[in-house]
């Protein structure tokens, strides 16, 4: 099999597009790769009710809305935009939050939170896809602002944040070692909140790992989600590999 092959399979398996795939539908596939990461489960979708189809109607629509504005804002982010990217980011991801303002109900349901992950993810499926497809023209301002992209934030890496390095050095190489305990990152909703926190991830990477926050942060998930799935892992190769005891 040719190495175009098994990388288009992959990517149709994941994004649904391939190496020769429109580049406006790679970034649309990246998008909604993103959404799915920064809604699924207990972290907004679970929330509506069921039953509640004009609470769904009003999501879905808003769902539209910001999956549009995404897209103008990122083709502007990475052709024509010379400003602060921390300023694109903060916009982008108040005015996401501004198209959820009638889907809620006691309490916010799309938070803050939810909106820096659909729009820190994307950014990061996009920079993947730009590495394996050359029929597009962002390349440049993606090399222009990578160093100042933000962490895309979830347990994995709030875990990473806080945790202390191991003995085991199969773990703890990519951890920052902060003492900082924060709430679950679908509940944050204040601006301030997220932004202090990426500070101090930038600030603990830089001097710590000399790259760039999104570079740490790909090892750092990995290594993450590897130490908390382990045991489930061994168990399902077990369950194909291990023969079985015979006293059992």
């Amino acid at each position: 099999m040719e190495k175009k092959n098994a990388i288009d399979f992959l990517l149709y398996s994941y994004f649904g597009v391939t190496t020769d795939s429109d580049w406006e539908k790679c970034v649309e596939a990246a998008i909604m790769k993103a959404y799915n990461d920064a809604t699924m489960q207990g972290a907004y979708n679970a929330l509506i009710p069921k039953g509640n189809d004009d609470l769904h109607k009003k999501s879905d629509k808003a769902k539209k809305e910001a999956a549009t504005l995404i897209k103008t804002q990122i083709k502007e982010l990475f052709t024509t935009y010379s400003g602060s990217f921390c300023n694109w980011h903060s916009t982008l991801c108040g005015e996401i939050k501004n198209r959820y303002s009638d889907v809620k109900s006691e309490n916010t349901l799309f938070t803050y939170g939810n909106a820096q992950k659909w729009v820190n993810m994307t950014i990061k499926y996009i920079c993947i896809l730009d590495l394996l497809n050359d029929y597009h023209y962002y390349r440049d301002n993606i090399g222009k602002h990578i160093k100042d992209f933000h962490v895309p934030i979830d347990s994995y890496i709030i875990d990473a944040v806080k945790a202390e390095p191991r003995d085991d050095k199969r773990y703890g190489e990519y951890v920052l070692g902060l003492t900082s305990n924060v709430t679950s990152w679908s509940k944050w909703d204040r601006p301030d909140e997220y932004k202090s926190y990426q500070k101090n991830i930038r600030k603990e990477v830089q001097q710590k790992f000399v790259k760039s926050p999104i570079e740490w942060e790909s090892k750092a998930w990995i290594e993450q989600a590897e130490k908390r799935k382990q045991n489930d892992k061994q168990a399902k190769w077990d369950s194909f590999f291990k023969e079985k005891n015979s006293q059992e």
